[in-house]
């Protein structure tokens, strides 16, 4: 029930007229100044505004690892040890996806985005047929690998999108974004 109306509060906050500051000025901001200055400059910014929605669009994604919980105690009912395995492959997974990520050097995000959604999709899809732990180490190394090639894709366009001096903002009010949706989602 929070998860609905906590998205609902963001895209509020989002459109809130809230007037930018200089960005001249060295002196300390508080956390609120710092926070607006990165809303809005994320709401300037073409780019961070279409990331923000590719960011709320993979919601489901950010779960993977409850998911994966909730598939090996309640589904196959097996002990941590199982968890362990898969946890395993999956950090496997992102460190491959994360190493072959660099040598991508054609095309949209958004179309890798909605490519290596369409495959975690399949994968997590596969665990319903899926009854052995042993079967599921494969969609689980698939389902991270592609996670991990979407992360470094995604963060080499923001390092070259963002300006230095609001990179910390931006990728503070991104993740903070994204780890609350995720949080309020389960409630």
């Amino acid at each position: 029930m929070l998860g609905p109306l906590f998205f609902l509060g963001i895209i509020i906050f989002l459109f809130l007229p809230i007037k930018i500051f200089s960005t001249t000025y060295t002196g300390k901001s508080g956390f609120k100044k710092g926070l607006i200055e990165g809303i809005n400059y994320i709401r300037k910014n073409k780019v961070l505004t279409q990331f923000i929605i590719l960011t709320i669009g993979n919601l489901f994604f950010n779960m993977q690892g409850l998911l994966l919980l909730f598939y090996v105690e309640d589904f196959l009912h097996k002990g941590p040890i199982f968890f362990s395995m898969l946890g395993i492959a999956s950090e496997a997974g992102i460190i491959l996806g994360s190493a072959y990520a660099p040598k991508i050097k054609k095309g949209k995000i958004g179309f890798y985005h909605v490519l290596f959604g369409t495959f975690i999709s399949i994968s997590l899809v596969s665990y319903i047929v899926i009854h052995n732990v042993f079967l599921a180490v494969v969609p689980t190394f698939i389902i991270f690998f592609f996670s991990g090639i979407n992360s470094v894709l995604t963060s080499s366009v923001l390092l070259r999108v963002i300006d230095k001096e609001y990179m910390g903002r931006v990728r503070g009010t991104i993740s903070a974004i994204s780890n609350g949706l995720v949080t309020f989602s389960v409630l």
